[in-house]
């Protein structure tokens, strides 16, 4: 074994990840790179590690199962590796040595480190609970204590249960709760402590729950768990919007007297609708309000007509209304609730795009300025060329961009304001492209009809370079220690590309092993890291197929990213070799041998 020049004693370094940011620990011993097991593999562990490479305030993501990124090839230096946060380098932890290793490379920690800007660490008690970032004390995204250390909930498995028990631990009716996932809320500072919570509705607290341990996880960011609890009453003069897929579109509903009212549209005008928004999100907000029911009809027993405001009002309690009890007497009906969307004013230019919310600087849910207006992007019809050009714009030039709906970057607050861009070869910027937007002008459906569409993300790969030559439809195994394992990846348009797990079976991995001219026997794996490239998804093949062409796919806006690229095992067609053993030439029968 060659030693690496760059490895000086007791350095860590993190690889194999999307970003230098994330990747598989190793260490440097002895002049060599190794890794760390994950068994014993926590949160402390990884604050040291994020620590010594430079973090001053970091915020900690725990990657333990199935070498997360990838497996390593040096020497596994630590079995128990056991920090306290007090440590300034992972070698002053406590460890067991290094003949005491019983752990492989399928199990390499791994991590994630990011620097934020406000403190997780505060005086609570672990199992204490808290809601974040709602807009009332009976919503937002779940966070819970442990070891002093504030963190969220991963939505895997997130259910009303769940929501439930947090509501009831919280002094709230559980009955009702409903549960939130992808983020809803935001994202927390803090580290994932919970992931694949299991209630069943009748635990006191959300640490009874059934769960998968306190900081191991697989969860990607932007999958933070929320709630939203029932109350019994409600503050006189607040609003909400309702049945929208954020807090700032829906239908509108006011407090009357500890009751929830909907309000009729026949009075209804633009000033209360602004001043509605304003209360919401600051001077600078604007409405669109809609005579419909596009967010549902209300239930409640009560409807307020007549809402009349000046325009100096800062909040809607200082308007006038009436309280219609008598539906007939009015004709205010349900069917004639007021709905509406909220949005800012930012003043920026016209076709100016950003990425937003996502872990670096290179991907995000994409936002598009229309009109002074910062809106997001209907994703149903956005191909890679138009994903390139938004990266190029950007500053982020690539040959493969990969465009995304909105389950792996959020909502977002912001209104549907694009629905379609067009781009042809050569586009530059957006400027060069056919950009067609919804008015930020109408006070009518156009932005409601589309607002609980999936919303465009993008992810800005760097220039792909192709190692060899591929052809259209090759397909090879890469990342494994044997040639007939590996992560799936298949030439597209001259690059290698990955598979997507969405649509994969058993199926598609048969014609995937037979094309490479091993055994028709394949087992579904994990563990080979993330490719890199164009992805393919919903591949469908019959199994009857001698190569992937022969298969139906996908490309173009998908819920698909490189952490969820496909890997196989193939069985080697020469791994038993099959003899007959005769005891004479006349013979025909003998002991079989193997």
């Amino acid at each position: 074994t060659i030693s690496d020049p760059q490895c000086t004693e007791s350095t860590v370094r993190l690889t194999g990840g999307q970003d230098e940011h994330e990747g598989r620990v190793e260490l440097c011993s002895n002049g060599l790179w190794g890794t760390i097991c994950s068994g014993l593999w926590d949160y402390n562990d990884t604050f040291v590690l994020c620590k010594q490479l430079g973090y001053q305030n970091p915020r900690v993501f725990v990657y333990r199962y199935s070498s997360f990124f990838g497996q390593g090839s040096g020497p596994i230096l630590f079995d128990d590796l056991t920090c306290d946060r007090t440590e300034l380098a992972l070698t002053q932890c406590s460890s067991s040595s290094p003949d005491q290793v019983y752990c492989s490379h399928s199990g390499d920690a791994g991590a994630r480190c990011e620097e934020i800007s406000t403190t997780v660490i505060d005086t609570c008690s672990d199992g204490d609970i808290r809601l974040m970032d709602g807009r009332s004390a009976a919503e937002g995204r779940v966070e819970i204590c442990i070891n002093n250390i504030w963190g969220s909930v991963c939505d895997a498995g997130w259910n009303n249960y769940d929501a439930g028990v947090v509501c009831h631990q919280l002094g709230f009716q559980s009955a009702n709760a409903t549960a939130y996932r992808s983020a809803y809320f935001g994202r927390s500072a803090g580290p994932y402590i919970l992931d694949n919570v299991g209630c069943d509705g009748d635990e006191q607290t959300l640490l009874g729950c059934s769960h998968g341990g306190t900081f191991f996880h697989d969860c990607r960011p932007g999958r933070d768990a929320g709630v939203k609890c029932e109350v019994s009453s409600c503050l006189h003069g607040t609003v909400q919007l309702v049945g929208g897929v954020t807090p700032y579109a829906g239908r509108l509903q006011i407090c009357n007297n500890g009751r929830w009212a909907t309000v009729c549209s026949t009075n209804f005008g633009s000033v209360s609708a602004s001043i509605i928004c304003k209360q919401f999100l600051g001077e600078n907000a604007s409405a669109v309000w809609i005579q419909h029911q596009y967010f549902g009809r209300g239930s409640s027993t009560s409807i307020l007509d007549d809402l009349s405001c000046t325009g100096s009002e800062s909040s809607i309690s200082q308007c006038t209304y009436t309280e219609v009890r008598d539906f007939s007497a009015t004709g205010c009906y349900h069917y004639l609730d007021v709905a509406m969307v909220c949005y800012e004013r930012a003043g920026c230019t016209n076709l100016d795009v950003r990425l937003v919310d996502g872990d670096t600087g290179r991907e995000g849910r994409v936002e598009i300025c229309v009109d002074g207006v910062w809106g997001a992007v209907r994703s149903h019809t956005i191909t890679n060329l138009a994903a390139r050009v938004i990266c190029n714009q950007l500053g982020h030039p690539s040959e493969w961009s990969i465009p995304l709906t909105t389950t792996v970057f959020g909502r977002g607050k912001v209104p549907i304001l694009v629905s379609r861009i067009s781009c042809s070869e050569g586009a530059v910027t957006l400027q060069d492209c056919n950009v067609r937007s919804y008015s930020t002008s109408l006070s009518g459906s156009s932005i409601a009809a589309v607002y609980n569409s999936d919303v465009l993300g993008v992810i800005c790969q760097g220039n792909v370079t192709s190692e060899t030559e591929c052809v259209p439809g090759d397909a090879r195994l890469a990342g494994g220690l044997k040639p007939n394992e590996g992560r799936v990846e298949v030439c597209i348009d001259g690059f290698w590309g990955t598979v997507c797990e969405e649509g994969w079976d058993h199926e598609d991995a048969i014609v995937i092993c037979k094309q490479l001219g091993l055994s028709p026997t394949a087992n579904l794996a994990l563990g080979f890291g993330e490719g890199r490239g164009p992805i393919i998804s919903h591949v469908s093949c019959t199994s009857r197929e001698s190569n992937i062409t022969q298969c139906g796919w996908r490309t173009g806006t998908t819920n698909c990213h490189h952490g969820r690229d496909v890997a196989i095992s193939c069985e080697d067609p020469h791994k038993y070799q099959v003899t007959l053993a005769f005891s004479s030439q006349q013979d025909e029968e003998g002991p079989f041998q193997i």
